[in-house]
């Protein structure tokens, strides 16, 4: 895991009032999932909204990069995820897109400093899926 990028994520979209919480979850190897739980039907009440660049639940995998390539130079992204075999990995902008996609549970792709993307929990439907960007 790669705790000082996740750490300064959370300092950097996250409402103030539960920043400590989610770090100190995310570094505990025992509370990680219930950090990383957060977002499966939270995500509104964690992050800031003034970051929120777009947020939809009918995007493809294509809309997603698509709008991250206008927005990042970068091609890689690091991963937070509920599923344990993807959890804290690096992989290239298009790969970890298409692997966190279709998972039901709550993912992250942290793509550089000022971009990141979440994906709520999927309960209905396709799951509410939030780009967040500092311009």
């Amino acid at each position: 895991m790669d705790t000082n990028l996740e750490e300064k994520f959370v300092r950097t979209f996250f409402e103030k009032r539960i920043r400590d919480r989610i770090i100190y979850e995310l570094k505990n190897a025992k509370k990680r999932k219930d950090g990383i739980g957060r977002f499966c039907h939270n995500t509104d009440n964690l992050i800031k909204q003034s970051y929120i660049l777009q947020t939809s639940n009918k995007w493809t995998i294509d809309d997603l990069i698509s709008i991250i390539q206008k927005i990042s130079i970068s091609n890689k992204c690091y991963i937070i995820a509920f599923d344990e075999d993807i959890d804290g990995k690096v992989m290239s902008l298009v790969d970890g897109i298409q692997e966190c996609f279709y998972r039901g549970m709550a993912t992250i792709n942290i793509i550089d400093e000022k971009t990141a993307i979440i994906k709520a929990e999927q309960c209905f439907g396709a799951s509410q899926k939030y780009i967040l960007h500092i311009k």
